[in-house]
């Protein structure tokens, strides 16, 4: 699935290539160019910079501190659930 597909399903916004394909999730620390992956709990905002990830879920708050592609919303956590299920 492209990114600028998973941005308009979640209606969330993308700052990143939207034709970039993803195609599963993974942890910030797992993953690679083609995962997607989440940050909703400030314990794991160390992991954001280090990521590999195609792109990461995020709230506005943390979009400077990301290496990567993102989709910012106001609730990562829903937006990762509901992107599980469409990757799925």
């Amino acid at each position: 699935m492209t990114l600028g597909e998973l941005a308009k399903a979640l209606g969330a916004q993308l700052h990143g290539p939207p034709g970039h394909v993803v195609s599963r999730m993974a942890t910030l620390v797992g993953a690679g160019p083609e995962d997607l992956t989440f940050l909703s709990n400030r314990r794991y905002r160390t992991h954001l910079g280090v990521t590999r990830a195609g792109a990461v879920i995020l709230a506005e708050e943390f979009l400077d501190e990301c290496p990567t592609a993102a989709l910012v919303c106001t609730n990562p956590y829903l937006a990762y659930a509901r992107a599980t299920a469409m990757l799925n």
